[in-house]
């Protein structure tokens, strides 16, 4: 019928190795999603939805040891064990850890090319010629971060009226 929607449902046969793999995808998934909410969005709640039915699972696996079921929240939670002994935290930590160092690098590049050639410069290069000045700036700022850390990064508080190319209010 014209217009109408139908549900595929599809069945999929998973080893226990694999499902107790997916708990460690779903628990990086989570992080990703709402590690730094103070609430849960709504455009999650499809992703929480598939989550919950997933861990509904963990007993007839033999994972009961990994997920708990909080009959008064009606919800399934990871429990201790799969959230401190598995792998995922490790996966996340190294991500955020690479995440940091990539995000920081590319901001200060930013502003530094910003500072040196002008806004509207900077909006009208080309993609290309954008990439290759950045990562010149990218460049500087990996090899210090490689060799100090955060060691040598510091704030100058400097009136707003003398920093360079700072928006007035």
């Amino acid at each position: 019928m014209p217009g109408v929607k139908s549900e595929v449902i599809m069945k999929i046969d998973i080893s226990k190795e694999e499902y107790r793999a997916l708990l460690d995808l779903l628990q990086i998934a989570d992080w990703v999603l709402h590690a730094h909410k103070t609430e849960e969005p709504a455009a999650t709640k499809p992703y929480r939805n598939l989550e919950q039915k997933l861990f509904s699972l963990a007993k007839e696996f033999g994972y009961a040891d990994l997920v708990e079921f909080a009959a008064s929240q009606n919800r399934y939670y990871p429990t201790r064990e799969l959230e401190e002994n598995g792998p995922a935290m490790d996966f996340v930590e190294e991500f955020e850890e690479d995440a940091f160092w990539s995000q920081l690098a590319k901001h200060l590049s930013e502003r530094d090319l910003r500072r040196e050639i002008g806004e509207q410069q900077l909006d009208a290069l080309d993609r290309t010629e954008l990439w290759e000045m950045l990562e010149e700036h990218e460049t500087k700022y990996w090899e210090e971060f490689q060799k100090y850390g955060v060691e040598r990064l510091e704030v100058i508080e400097t009136p707003w009226h003398e920093t360079p190319n700072m928006p007035r209010a």
